[in-house]
């Protein structure tokens, strides 16, 4: 009986009044739950939200599950009701990480394009920098996603750590976004305030520059080049930098930027390599030429 009530007064969308009336028939198991959340008129989840105890406890008792399916399904109207007015239930259920993943609900929000959810779990508090348990993210997934919208209503966030490694990887936004070769990304996570765009990453030492020079990327590498602070002579684990990888591949006006930035011509690796020996590697002439050019300025 108690869920032939239920599917009566959600499916016929009945008034508060009416529910609240049979409140003591309503069987709150899950799939009620999503039927509340996605049969029911949104405004009307709100004045129940607005009436009684018992009511409130029922919406702010809603599962993780149903909060994704929120989302999944874009029930738009729904994210400002469910989160941004939400009983410390919910609240607590936005940092919940479900069993299969370890996804919490702004990171499954991300995945599922929902801009206005994130946008509400954002605006209540969600924790920005959870990682799945793939390492991700929702800033980086957004990255990954190339989802300008998404990472700006992420960085909204005052609790974002703008230099969190993540992923696989383990690259920081900036890196993420130079290996995804987004020139338009790295010009927007570069004006971030508190960036490190001279991070090392955990695993081998690399930095945004030294991915953009192996790349050969040269929008990228000049964009990097113009960040405030950039160090255009750190080195990875084994000591090769930027304008080595960059000699090594054979991307010729990597190299010319990177020699005009002032990169130092005469270092050498932990194995001794210089730019000009790894250039030699390969017979890239155009680069042995600048490197020599470059080389003979540093002796006057």
């Amino acid at each position: 009986m108690g869920q032939g009530i239920s599917a009566y007064c959600l499916n016929t969308r009945k008034t508060p009044r009416y529910i609240e009336e049979n409140i003591s028939f309503l069987d709150l198991q899950e799939d009620i739950h999503l039927k509340i959340v996605s049969y029911l008129d949104i405004r009307l989840i709100a004045q129940l939200k607005n009436s009684n105890r018992t009511m409130r406890d029922l919406v702010d008792k809603l599962p993780l599950s149903t909060l994704q399916e929120v989302n999944r399904n874009n029930y738009s109207q729904a994210n400002g009701v469910l989160y941004r007015n939400s009983e410390n239930h919910i609240v607590g259920l936005k940092n919940k990480k479900d069993f299969q993943h370890g996804n919490t609900l702004l990171i499954t929000t991300v995945q599922d394009d929902n801009l206005q959810a994130v946008s509400a779990l954002v605006d209540a508090g969600a924790e920005v920098n959870a990682e799945n348990d793939n390492g991700q993210t929702a800033l980086i997934l957004a990255i990954e996603k190339r989802d300008k919208a998404m990472v700006s209503e992420l960085l909204k966030a005052k609790e974002i750590n703008i230099n969190l490694e993540g992923g696989s990887s383990r690259y920081t936004p900036l890196m993420q976004a130079v290996a995804m070769l987004d020139t338009e990304m790295v010009k927007k996570l570069i004006k971030v305030t508190g960036i490190d765009v001279n991070l090392k990453s955990i695993d081998n030492s690399t930095t945004a520059l030294i991915l953009a020079a192996q790349f050969g990327e040269i929008e990228l590498i000049k964009v990097l080049l113009e960040a405030t602070g950039i160090d255009v002579n750190l080195s990875e684990e084994r000591g090769f930098t930027a304008l080595m990888k960059a000699s090594l591949k054979g991307h010729t006006e990597s190299v010319r930027a990177l020699i005009d930035a002032g990169a130092d011509v005469t270092l050498t690796s932990v194995h001794g390599h210089t730019a000009l020996s790894l250039a030699k590697i390969n017979n890239h002439k155009e680069i042995i030429n600048l490197l020599d050019v470059a080389l003979e300025s540093t002796e006057d």
